[in-house]
């Protein structure tokens, strides 16, 4: 008789837990990894799309509406959703410039309860993908690796905003171009060599992505950048070839 009682309180307060706080419930089915380009959520189907008529842009709609654009990224995709891609509430989505020195940056796009519209948080992240997930206290955590020895940061998700732990707002740099900066930073660590692609392309942004197409033709066709000192430095046992032409044969004479 007491094991039946307390099954039935469990349950009970097990019920109550779950409809006062439904996230907590929940909390370990964040599914991530997806790299998707479409979700259904309880208010249509949330899907990202290339802008047809700019470059490097890409249109997120809900249903036939647009919700959102994001510029200037190579790649832009759902990499997580809360509770399941059938009906997401709660989307994690990846911006990419492209390139290998940063994974990119995250945005939170949050379906409203009454399915009447979508909050998307403000950009957060370290150019790191995100190592773990969790959730306590009815808001999200989003433990992130950096390029510092201080270690991961944290980020937290409550009620449509991200916030930095420790910080008393989300960080909002006033440059709108310091996350190209930082990249450029991380790819090209010779201040004056950054200035010189600068200098040559007119901006940060147009600098580091001429940088990013020639690294990857650097890689894809090494011979192609190889300085001339280094075919002078070349060893005596590899000489330059060279072809000499043979004199064509006269014709016979038939006489």
């Amino acid at each position: 008789m007491g094991r039946m009682v307390y099954k039935f309180l469990s349950c009970t307060l097990f019920l109550v837990f779950t409809l006062v706080n439904p996230l907590s419930a929940l909390a370990e089915t964040f599914i991530t990894n997806m790299s998707q380009y479409e979700v259904k959520t309880p208010a249509g189907l949330l899907k990202i799309s290339k802008d047809t008529q700019a470059e490097y842009t890409f249109n997120l709609t809900l249903g036939d509406k647009r919700i959102a654009r994001f510029s200037e990224y190579a790649r832009v995709t759902i990499e997580g959703v809360y509770p399941s891609s059938e009906a997401a509430k709660l989307v994690l989505i990846l911006l990419s410039e492209g390139g290998n020195v940063c994974d990119g940056f995250y945005k939170i796009a949050e379906i409203q309860n009454d399915g009447g519209g979508m909050n998307i948080s403000d950009q957060f992240g370290s150019c790191n993908a995100i190592k773990d997930i969790s959730f306590k206290g009815g808001a999200w955590y989003f433990q992130i690796p950096t390029f510092s020895k201080q270690g991961p940061e944290t980020w937290v998700y409550r009620d449509g905003k991200i916030t930095k732990l420790g910080k008393p707002e989300a960080m909002k740099p006033s440059n709108p171009d310091w996350q190209v900066t930082k990249h450029f930073e991380n790819a090209v660590p010779d201040p004056k060599q950054r200035e010189a692609l600068i200098k040559k392309h007119g901006n940060v942004k147009d600098a580091y992505r001429a940088w990013l197409w020639e690294d990857a033709q650097r890689k894809i066709h090494p011979e192609q950048f190889r300085s001339d000192s280094n075919r002078e430095s070349q060893p005596a046992s590899f000489p330059r070839r060279t072809v000499t032409k043979k004199p064509k044969p006269e014709s016979l004479s038939t006489e």
